[in-house]
């Protein structure tokens, strides 16, 4: 119980404010030493997560992947062509001219390389931020990468509606389109739910994070599917894209496990405290200022003993006793 300083009514131990004046209630030692308690855990977790080898694996995939994407600019014929018989497979005819093809290349070309350099940024700068001797987090980067899922969950909306339009050439086009699609967009909000999470819990060293499972999922399958089609295309760009879905699954599960941990013995040390409170009640009882109390076993021997003491003291009287009679008749025999 808190007891409001102002008035002395006494107010439960969540409250904030007196229930009676709405004073702010002090918060007791106990409490302040639990908050400090889950504060240091949260932020030596989430230091060594932010500066663990995983982290540097992924800066360093992706400055690889940045200068492997920088030739895609300036060579886009390949992928114009690809782009080109693919429309010759959907529609049946292609327009003239390469020019239309080589500005999709381009411009595919020139996201793919703002995609890297703003995810290299983002891990970049969670990964210093984690070697700072400070007593806090900064998650500036998350912001960085947040953005990126953020554009591929626009882009996953525009294409489920492009997808749509396959309804009039074909239906089970459109079929295949919209259930490709659709775990997808599903990816992308649980990605920002979780980075979100992952962003307040940071900010505030509080243990309340939620991680899908979904998310660390969804990366294993992905990084399964190049791993298999490696063979295929084996090109610098995919090797690195299937490492980095591996570091992205291991990093979620090992922020998952390492808060969850917090948790675990955050919740392991209350019972303890809860615990220790108990028996320090239980042992008020056998203080010297309590008032003992008698065992009924303890009368019983007393009460033999004493009984039996006083049978010795009344056959020792009878002894007495006739001894002065016959003293007593001996002399009147004498006297006579």
């Amino acid at each position: 119980m808190k007891f409001c300083q102002k008035c002395g009514v006494p107010n439960p131990d969540t409250a904030n404010y007196c229930g009676a004046c709405k004073t702010v209630l002090e918060q007791s030692q106990e409490q302040v030493s639990n908050k400090e308690r889950a504060r240091l855990a949260m932020l030596n977790a989430y230091k060594s997560i932010g500066s663990s080898g995983i982290m540097l694996a992924l800066v360093v995939c992706y400055v690889l992947m940045l200068i492997a994407s920088i030739p895609l600019i300036f060579n886009v014929d390949d992928m114009a062509s690809m782009f080109r018989e693919i429309a010759r497979e959907s529609i049946g005819s292609v327009p003239r001219g390469d020019s239309v093809f080589m500005i999709i290349a381009f411009t595919i070309g020139v996201i793919e390389l703002l995609h890297t350099a703003l995810m290299l940024t983002g891990y970049a700068m969670l990964y210093n931020d984690s070697l700072k001797a400070t007593d806090s987090i900064y998650t500036r980067g998350l912001n960085y990468i947040k953005g990126i899922a953020t554009l591929g969950l626009v882009c996953s909306y525009l294409f489920a509606a492009l997808g749509v339009l396959t309804i009039f050439i074909s239906i089970i086009d459109f079929i295949i389109v919209e259930i490709v699609i659709l775990p997808v967009i599903l990816y992308f909000r649980k990605l920002i739910s979780t980075l979100d999470s992952i962003q307040y819990s940071a900010s505030t060293l509080t243990p309340s994070l939620e991680v899908s499972t979904y998310v660390i999922v969804i990366n294993y399958v992905i990084a399964a599917l190049a791993f298999i089609s490696l063979p295929y295309n084996l090109t610098i760009l995919s090797l690195i894209s299937t490492v980095i879905f591996i570091l992205n699954a291991v990093l979620f599960s090992v922020i998952k496990r390492k808060i969850e941990s917090v948790q675990l013995g955050l919740s392991y040390a209350m019972r303890e405290k809860i615990t220790a409170s108990t028996y320090s009640v239980v042992d008020a009882n056998s203080m010297p200022d309590a008032k003992p109390s008698v065992s009924p076993t303890i009368k019983k021997p007393i009460t033999i003993k004493m009984a039996h003491e006083i049978d010795m003291d009344s056959e020792e009287s009878g002894d007495a006793n006739t001894a002065q009679k016959d003293d007593a008749n001996q002399n009147l025999e004498k006297e006579q």
